[in-house]
């Protein structure tokens, strides 16, 4: 029985080696800094009462009067963002904000090894150097240290609590029947 502990506790630490062995992400964008060079951004309100990114492209483009170019990936369309309240700002102050006001920290517990933990955010980026209102924005869900989704974590986290439930009671089978 200890051998069975052991062997899973070992197989559990060593598939999860390529999730927690993972390099920081280092991913730092700076809005409204000099280097931007944007200095004729749209200014405006926004009285936004909470919902996915697209509801929050439209209530920008409504207070705006002008499009946002905005891709919002499958995976990170039904993101609940909070509600936003702002008054005097330009899209990139309110993506900064809303980046930094979601950065929690999450942890997931691995036998053998205790609990981890990263953080993670989510928010609009874009590659832009010259920030303009004609910028492309894009949403993304970040875990850092894990460079992957929250969800990814949790789903394979699920597919190796399988396995090693598996493994352990087919090992326990084999140690019965003998």
């Amino acid at each position: 029985m200890k051998k069975s502990l052991c062997l899973a506790a070992s197989l559990l630490a060593l598939y999860l080696t390529p999730v927690f062995g993972q390099p920081q992400l280092s991913y730092v964008w700076q809005a409204g800094t000099s280097q931007t060079g944007a200095t004729n951004l749209t200014k405006f309100n926004l009285d936004f009462p909470g919902g996915t990114p697209q509801e929050l492209v439209a209530a920008i483009q409504k207070a705006t009067g002008k499009p946002l170019n905005a891709i919002i990936p499958p995976e990170d369309a039904d993101l609940q963002l909070p509600p936003l309240k702002m008054n005097n700002i330009d899209s990139p102050q309110l993506f900064v904000a809303l980046e930094e006001a979601s950065v929690k920290t999450i942890a997931v517990f691995s036998p053998g090894r205790g609990y981890s933990t990263f953080n993670g955010s989510y928010g609009f980026k874009t590659a832009d150097s010259l920030l303009s209102d004609t910028s492309i924005w894009y949403v993304r869900e970040i875990a850092e240290g894990q460079q992957t989704t929250e969800k990814a974590v949790e789903s394979k986290l699920s597919r190796v609590r399988r396995k090693l439930k598996d493994a352990v009671l087919a090992k326990l089978n084999h140690e019965s029947s003998h």
